[in-house]
């Protein structure tokens, strides 16, 4: 049972992961970034205002949840957490 929700937790950082890749080549930003989840989304990723926005609405789409809802997240580990 325990590795069916480790699979589940992998796909979902794995689609976090594309979204913010996807969120950067948009924002013609320079894909040689190593996004961790450790990640601060302004400072390692260089996501500004609008690109944050833009995550936001990606992620809200793709898991139904407004990360952003309860304030503003500032690592890709926050954006987990609040989708776990």
């Amino acid at each position: 049972m325990g590795n069916k929700s480790t699979i589940g937790a992998r796909k979902m950082i794995e689609k976090i992961f594309k979204i913010i890749e996807e969120t950067r080549k948009s924002s013609m930003l320079s894909s040689e970034v190593d996004i961790k989840t450790c990640s601060n989304l302004r400072t390692d990723l260089e996501l500004d205002s609008l690109a944050l926005t833009q995550l936001a609405v990606h992620i809200e789409e793709d898991f139904n949840v407004d990360v952003f809802e309860d304030g503003m997240v500032e690592t890709v580990q926050e954006i987990i957490d609040k989708l776990s």
